[in-house]
């Protein structure tokens, strides 16, 4: 499967650009983020990067899910508790961003007009202990209500960035903030900075392979900084109040089996195990370096078998679901959008829960790549949540829309030549994949392409 890297900063960039009052490229990227998302960016980059872990986290917490939520800029504004929150699915596909639909019931949301395209959401679970565990950061791509008001279908993005622009250096003999200063300035942009911290100095800092932007947003990490660029002002870096957790501390585990592993684990935890396996497994040497329940889950699904928690237990069993895929599929072309997973939340209508995984009829998915994933995998909560249809999300031409892209940048490198155009036309190429697909969804897409820079 595809990773998806975070794309540091992107959502705090864009939460202040002013399409109204900017350069014209601002218009091209509005819709990425509104004026009212200011949370500081490395910790919704964070919670990006773990998009791959959501089936992982939904199939450990098969039976103590009790509430999915969803967030706007940080805010609750809908859960399945109160009926509001209705359906989520989250796919990743091998040439656009990550992303995720929900169905909303409005009439039951706490202020339903915050869902807005631009607005930060973010998705969590609540378990049966009241722990809230993330699933998703990202942005609102599309907000698209029924006639009758009962029902809002939304997608949310987490921005993927492409190959374009890329460059490498060595910074000698700097800080980080020195760096900092240095690349903005390159680019002929004014760059107001914010540092009481201390600072050592580098022997060298490399730039390996990397388009301004994203260099800038890795420096800007490794400060515990924050980057923002108002429209036609300064680049603003200031500290930043978020401060990641600890790594796990490394730990061998020697010749044990992976069973025996889980089972110190669940112990460790204060759980008792509940093996319901019937195969022998060899004695091995394992290394501990993750997080307990991301090593669990490693360890077990390389195993084919699945963990999960009951009230007091951690059951391991062989349940079908982690099973390789037994299909020899194709290649792809590297230009087919092609729906690599889906992983849908959904009630069934009746009481018992169930999760489970499939792959796709390989027939079935070259016929449509695009709607049919190589692996879907459902956690139904049975009374917990209605059981709703997928949303019907029609999508532009993706041909179309590639030229009509074009075509607005190249209508931009003609008509302005500030700095702030030229590096906003450099970072719009930049995130060319997660552009073509944000005007895909949207019903006027080629039209409001083919306005910008007229």
């Amino acid at each position: 499967m595809t990773r998806f890297r975070p794309v540091p900063a992107l959502l705090l960039l864009f939460a202040i650009l002013d399409a109204g009052a900017a350069a014209p490229e601002s218009t091209l990227l509005a819709g990425l983020a509104s004026p009212d998302c200011r949370e500081p960016q490395q910790r919704c980059e964070r919670l990006a990067g773990r998009f791959e872990q959501i089936e992982r986290t939904l199939s450990l917490y098969r039976e103590k899910l009790a509430n999915p939520r969803l967030l706007v800029d940080g805010l609750p504004l809908a859960e399945s508790s109160t009926g509001a929150t209705q359906l989520l699915a989250f796919e990743s596909r091998l040439l656009r961003p990550a992303s995720a639909m929900m169905a909303i019931d409005p009439r039951r949301a706490v202020s339903p007009e915050r869902l807005a395209p631009g607005r930060r959401l973010e998705i969590t679970l609540t378990d049966r202990a009241g722990k809230t565990h993330p699933l998703l950061c990202g942005f609102a791509a599309l907000v698209r209500p029924d006639a009758a008001g009962a029902r809002t279908d939304v997608v949310a993005l987490v921005p993927r960035a492409g190959t374009e622009l890329q460059e490498s250096a060595l910074y000698q003999n700097q800080t980080c903030v020195d760096v900092l200063k240095g690349l903005p300035r390159s680019a002929g942009l004014a760059i107001e900075v914010t540092d009481q911290r201390p600072r050592t100095t580098s022997p060298v800092i490399a730039r390996k392979n990397l388009a301004t932007w994203p260099f800038m947003c890795q420096i800007a990490r490794q400060c515990r900084m924050d980057l923002a660029l108002p429209a036609g002002r300064k680049l603003l870096v200031s500290e930043s109040s978020f401060v990641p957790p600890p790594a796990p501390p490394a730990r061998t585990w020697t010749d044990m089996t992976w069973v025996e592993v889980t089972e110190s684990l669940a112990q460790a935890a204060g759980r008792a195990p509940d093996v319901r396996l019937t195969g022998s497994y060899p004695r091995m040497n394992f290394r501990q370096d993750a997080s307990y329940e991301d090593f669990l889950l490693e360890i077990s699904i390389a195993a084919q078998a699945s963990a999960w928690y009951t009230p007091g237990k951690l059951i391991i069993g062989e349940d079908g679901a982690w099973l390789r895929d037994s299909v020899q599929r194709p290649v792809p072309d590297g230009t087919t959008e092609l729906l690599l997973k889906r992983v849908i939340v959904t009630g069934s209508g009746a009481s018992p829960r169930s999760f489970s995984r499939r792959y796709a009829d390989a027939r079935a998915q070259a016929f449509d790549p695009e709607h049919v994933p190589t692996v879907e995998a459902a956690l139904l909560l049975g009374r917990a949540m209605p059981a709703v249809a997928m949303p019907a999300l029609p999508l532009a031409s993706a041909t179309q829309i590639a030229a009509a892209l074009e075509a607005a940048l190249d209508r931009l490198d003609a008509r302005t030549r500030t700095a702030e155009g030229r590096f906003l036309r450099n970072f719009a190429r930049h995130y060319r994949l997660t552009l073509r697909y944000l005007y895909r969804l949207r019903p006027d897409g080629a039209r409001a392409l083919d306005a910008i820079g007229r």
